[in-house]
């Protein structure tokens, strides 16, 4: 991609310590500021760009994650027992079109650095994806406990016609290797045998605010069933929580299906901190602004 002279310069001034080369952090966290924030598009993408190859360039290996701060967008999530740390992070290559990066740092590996290929989100419930294949996503909360050695993400994402998605993730390594789902998710559907899912995902329309929770003294993932309903303006459909409640429990080997979460019911909704800014549960059911 060709960039003008001028427009490099303006990224120039935008951040003093390009100029300066002040230390490689700071260029760093330049970069991925600038991948997110920035207005234009084509500068969104030689950001992108120079933030991979800093980040490879840079990054050696867990011992440098303590310097790294970047936009509140690149999130960061540690292992319970400091084993690794993981970032991701969403950036809009066009408008409305969404690409996702992440990089592992692990105690005595070489950083893992993965950016997604595209795909539909409603396909992606029976394979298992590595580095070079991984379908993307914001992963914003690790659960504490690990099961068969694998641990749970809870992950966010966005298509280009609008749907979101949480995700419910495998994360495990093999051989040295990072890997992402596996088929613990088991679900009957319309009272047929159990299937085995890779993951666990629930599409949803913009201004719904769905959330999962993770109870550990259960071993139980908690989330919000999601219906369809008909704006009565414009007649379209919106995917959003009804406010019932399904759940996923473990078994000892699988995440089995909770149609109706056992126990007394909810007295209100999990409450969950939203991913992104622009995540925040600021519209009503059918995704209009909400009056104060």
């Amino acid at each position: 991609m060709r960039i003008s002279f001028l427009k490099i310069l303006a990224l120039s001034f935008i951040h003093p310590a390009l100029c300066t080369a002040q230390n490689e952090i700071d260029s760093l966290r330049f970069w991925g500021d600038a991948m997110i924030s920035l207005s234009s598009p084509e500068l969104r993408e030689y950001a992108a760009t120079e933030f991979n190859k800093n980040l490879r360039r840079k990054i050696r290996g867990i011992e440098d994650s303590s310097r790294m701060r970047f936009h509140p967008s690149v999130i960061r999530i540690d292992a319970p027992d400091n084993s690794f740390v993981l970032y991701t992070w969403q950036r809009e290559a066009q408008a409305g079109n969404y690409r996702y990066g992440f990089c592992m740092l692990r105690e005595g590996q070489d950083p893992v650095i993965g950016q997604s290929a595209p795909r539909n989100y409603r396909k992606v419930n029976y394979e298992r994806f590595d580095k070079n294949n991984w379908y993307g996503a914001i992963y914003y909360k690790l659960l504490p406990d690990t099961f068969n050695g694998n641990y749970i993400l809870l992950g966010y994402s966005q298509s280009s016609d609008g749907t979101r998605h949480r995700i419910i993730e495998v994360l495990g390594f093999e051989g040295g290797n990072i890997f992402f789902g596996a088929p613990v998710f088991a679900k009957a559907n319309q009272g047929g045998p159990l299937e085995k899912y890779y993951r666990a995902i629930l599409h949803y329309s913009p201004g719904a605010q769905p959330v999962i929770t993770y109870d550990p003294s259960l071993k139980q993932i908690v989330y919000d069933h999601i219906s369809s309903f008909s704006d009565p303006r414009t007649g379209e459909v919106i995917l959003a929580q009804d406010g019932t409640f399904e759940a996923y429990d473990w078994s000892g080997n699988l995440w089995v299906h909770n149609p109706y979460l056992q126990g007394h019911p909810l007295d209100q909704a999990p409450i969950e901190k939203p991913v992104l800014d622009k995540d925040r549960p600021k519209r009503d059911l059918f995704g209009r602004p909400q009056k104060n």
